[in-house]
């Protein structure tokens, strides 16, 4: 066959569609060749069960075994094949001084089982990470426990770890060793908070607010994205470490209704106080909203005394009743970034691109 002859075949409309037919049956295969399952814990199961719709997937949640004895000891494994395949495992841990250490081992005797069952990949997703507020040692002999956790990750066998709003974006250098692919990967939920925000107030006589000196920067950003100043509260830590009393005001709140954003609420009384300090100084309104709500001590007074407008969190965690009876409480899910999370990573794209990752 000429020159010419070969010119003419590929130049035919018959061979144009041809090329462009296969070209568009190749998008649609399955990049990653192993197959994926899907794990989480004993406890918790709604979020999971939610994410393993979004995502279409058929055979649903892996199927788990989990036998606890009467000394307290628990044996937890997969009841089925993961040989070669690309596991990941959601858990929610709850966040309380009785569940949390039996989640974490459940958690960590799960990925141990999965690594021994030669599973190709482990990809872990935990919505709220424990430990993220002792990153370092603010005092002498004090540990960084978080540091400890991701450690235990990592020698459990995890190959990943993917979070929603780390309360320092720093420490996921804390995961893997030195030399390592193991990685772990924060989503930043800046497009959540703005999302709401918009949807749920008006905005022409809004500004943002960051309960503490440590939330100024995230609140700046999405001020920033909003077109709103920022009003912060400079705070005083007591000693117990959970309660704190405002120092100082810095911005002008007066005739505005406050938008306060952090990453998490835990006890409560930072935003409560921040509260009342922008009302005091003039603000019409106050609303908060947060990734994470840790139910703990006071919480539920806390959250009452603050006499918010609205209070946006997600279900990062499970919250008690008492305290989802709040008429101003709304929880969204974080389903939907999760199953893109796990979609991406699985098919090798790119994970931080999803919402720029907290960089506009």
């Amino acid at each position: 066959m000429g020159y010419a002859s070969i010119l003419a075949y590929f130049c035919s409309s018959k061979t144009k569609r041809i090329m462009k037919s296969k070209k568009t049956r190749s998008l649609h295969k399955p990049i990653n060749p192993f197959p994926l399952k899907i794990f989480c814990g004993e406890d918790n199961q709604e979020l999971s069960k939610e994410v393993v719709k979004l995502l279409k997937r058929k055979d649903g949640l892996g199927k788990r075994f989990l036998k606890e004895f009467p000394e307290g000891e628990m044996i937890t494994h997969q009841a089925e094949t993961v040989r070669d395949c690309d596991v990941v495992i959601i858990f929610q841990h709850n966040m309380n001084r009785h569940d949390l250490y039996a989640n974490m081992f459940e958690f960590l005797s799960l990925v141990r089982a999965v690594k021994c069952g030669s599973a190709s990949k482990i990809r872990t997703v935990l919505p709220l990470m424990p430990f993220t507020r002792q990153d370092r040692r603010s005092k002498q002999r004090e540990p960084s426990t978080f540091k400890l956790f991701c450690d235990m990750i990592y020698v459990a066998g995890a190959d990943e770890i993917y979070t929603l709003s780390l309360h320092n974006k720093a420490t996921t250098e804390f995961f893997g060793a030195p030399g390592s692919k193991a990685q772990m990967e924060n989503v930043i939920l800046d497009d959540f908070f703005i999302e709401h925000i918009k949807a749920g107030l008006d905005l022409k006589n809004c500004i943002i607010g960051a309960p503490d000196m440590g939330a100024g920067k995230g609140a700046r950003s999405i001020a920033k994205r909003l077109g709103l100043d920022t009003v912060i509260i400079d705070k005083d830590r007591k000693p117990n470490d959970t309660d704190s009393a405002p120092m100082a005001v810095i911005g002008d709140p007066s005739g505005k209704h406050v938008i306060f954003v952090d990453d998490m609420i835990a006890g409560g009384t930072t935003f409560k106080n921040a509260a009342q300090a922008v009302i005091e100084k003039g603000a019409v309104g106050v609303s908060c909203i947060a990734s994470h709500l840790i139910a703990s001590g006071k919480t539920l007074e806390n959250l009452k005394a603050g006499n918010f407008r609205e209070i946006w969190v997600s279900n990062t965690c499970p919250i008690p009743k008492e305290i989802l009876a709040l008429p101003n409480l709304k929880v969204f899910s974080v389903a939907k970034w999760i199953a893109k999370i796990i979609d991406n990573a699985h098919n090798g794209r790119s994970v931080s691109d999803l919402w720029n990752n907290g960089n506009h």
